[in-house]
Parts: structure tokens; sequence; C-alpha cells
């Protein structure tokens, strides 16, 4: 059985904002630096990488009657696309990146809702 990655849920949250305020001040013709998207870029792709892993599991859970089945389907290919080829660190990359980070985000914290999945205890309340 292999083991799981550690998944710092809000850290990762953090880079999907960090995301969104740079797209946002791109909007307002404050263009990033190509130095910023690139560490962003690389924080994305470490946090896609660890998000991917966590929920394959809990995918397969699923009936495949489930609507978020094909939801999940797609952005895991999305997410794995993106890990086997990515990006240079554009404002594009990084938006794409933290647009798939969000949906597998979505799908971590809804998982213990759907197919039976028992949630997993927070760090702050395990100890």
């Amino acid at each position: 059985m292999s083991e799981k990655l550690p998944l710092n849920v809000a850290e990762a949250r953090a880079a999907v904002l960090r995301a969104d305020e740079i797209a946002d001040e791109a909007q307002a013709c404050r263009p990033p630096d190509e130095q910023t998207l690139s560490l962003l870029s690389e924080e994305l792709l470490g946090h896609l990488l660890v998000l991917l892993a966590s929920v394959e599991e809990d995918y397969k859970s699923l009936s495949s009657g489930t609507r978020l089945r094909p939801v999940v389907a797609g952005a895991s290919r999305a997410a794995g696309d993106l890990l086997a080829r990515p990006g240079i660190g554009t404002l594009a990359d990084v938006l794409v990146l933290a647009a798939v980070c969000r949906l597998m985000l979505a799908w971590h914290q809804v998982h213990p809702l759907v197919g039976g999945v028992e949630p997993a205890l927070a760090p702050e309340v395990a100890s």
C-alpha cells in the first residue's frame, strides 16, 4: 500500500488566491514579473501533484452514475496533463494551474460527503 503525500490545504488555497490576485492586478494593467509567475507556477504544480495523489483513491469510490465523476475525471486528466507538460510560468499557465487546483481542492473538501468515504481528521483535531 502506498503512503499518501501530506496535503496542506491552507497552503494550496493560499497559492490559488495569490494566482487570483495576480490575475486581478494584470487586468488592472499591472503585469506580474516573470520570477513571481515562475515561482507560483512551480508551487501550484507541487500542490497539484499532491492533490492528484490524494484524490485518486477517493475518486474510485464514486459510483459511475454520480454527476461528480466526470468533473473529477476531467480535473484529474487536466492535472495529469499539466504535470506531464508543465508550462513556462506565464500568466496563462498560472491561471490554468490555479483553476485545476481549485477543482481538485473542491473535490478534496466534498469527497467525505459522497460515496461513503470517511473524512480524515484535521491535524488540529487529531492531536
